[in-house]
C-alpha cells in the first residue's frame, strides 16, 4: 500500500512538473553583430513587456548569441547596446505561447548620447 501510495505520489510531481513547464510563456532569442557582421560579445539586451513595463535583462555570449525565456504572452520592446555602439531598438515585437521569436541586432558604431537635464533656478 505505502509503495503504491509513493508511486503515485511521484507520478503526480512529475506531471505537475511538466504542466509548469510547458507554461503559457514564449521565447526571444537572437544574434547581436556589428554592422560587419561580427559578434558583439557582452553586449546587453534588454526586454521591456510593453504593457506591465516588466523589465528582464540578458548578456550575449562569446557567440554574440542571447535568450529570454519564460515570457508572458504580450508585446515587448527590445534593445541592445555595448560600448562604442548605439543603442538599438524594436518595438512591437509579439511573443505568443510557446513560440520563439528571433530578434537579431546588427550594431552601428558610435557613442550612446546622455542628455544632461538641469532644473532652472
Amino acid at each position: 500500500m505505502a509503495r503504491r501510495w509513493l508511486l503515485s505520489s511521484l507520478l503526480g510531481l512529475c506531471c505537475t512538473a511538466a504542466l509548469f513547464a510547458s507554461g503559457p510563456t514564449g521565447t526571444i532569442t537572437g544574434t547581436v553583430t556589428d554592422a560587419s557582421g561580427a559578434v558583439v560579445r557582452k553586449a546587453k539586451v534588454t526586454v521591456t513587456n510593453e504593457a506591465t513595463n516588466a523589465v528582464r535583462n540578458a548578456t550575449s555570449n562569446d557567440d554574440g548569441d542571447y535568450t529570454l525565456a519564460l515570457l508572458p504572452p504580450g508585446r515587448y520592446r527590445v534593445s541592445a547596446e555595448s560600448s562604442g555602439f548605439r543603442r538599438s531598438v524594436l518595438s512591437n515585437v509579439t511573443v505568443d505561447v510557446d513560440q520563439t521569436v528571433r530578434v537579431d541586432f546588427a550594431l552601428q558604431v558610435g557613442e550612446r548620447v546622455q542628455l544632461a537635464c538641469t532644473a532652472a533656478a
